[in-house]
């Protein structure tokens, strides 16, 4: 194989090798800040310092999340919700979602993890 072409495929193999990198460590990243600020999170906190905590939102739904981390929520504290938040993070097998319910007044009410 002459230099030129030996040069050609160590840049390819290399390419391949960040790309790998890439997407296996970005997302394990976002995911640990992520995580790092769900934990942070206290029931009845205000929708700005939330988003503060955890940054934009991948969607903002009306869907709720019925729970606070594993625990179900009372059926009034689920009655109460208006909008919920989701941050993903796609990953190379499944995404992971955190899931942040507000009530009509911007407090926190639910939030789970899956």
């Amino acid at each position: 194989m002459k230099r030129a072409g030996k040069i050609a495929v160590g840049f390819i193999a290399f390419f391949v090798i960040a790309t790998a990198v890439l997407t296996i460590v970005m997302p394990a990243r976002k995911s640990a800040t992520y995580e790092k600020a769900y934990q942070a999170l206290t029931k009845d906190m205000i929708k700005g310092d939330v988003v503060d905590l955890m940054g934009k939102p991948t969607r903002s739904k009306s869907d709720p999340i019925e729970y606070w981390d594993e625990e179900l929520l009372k059926e009034d504290e689920i009655a109460l919700i208006a909008e919920t938040l989701e941050y993903e993070v796609s990953t190379f097998f499944l995404p992971i979602v955190f899931k942040l319910s507000f009530d009509s007044s911007g407090r926190l009410v639910g939030k789970h993890r899956y």
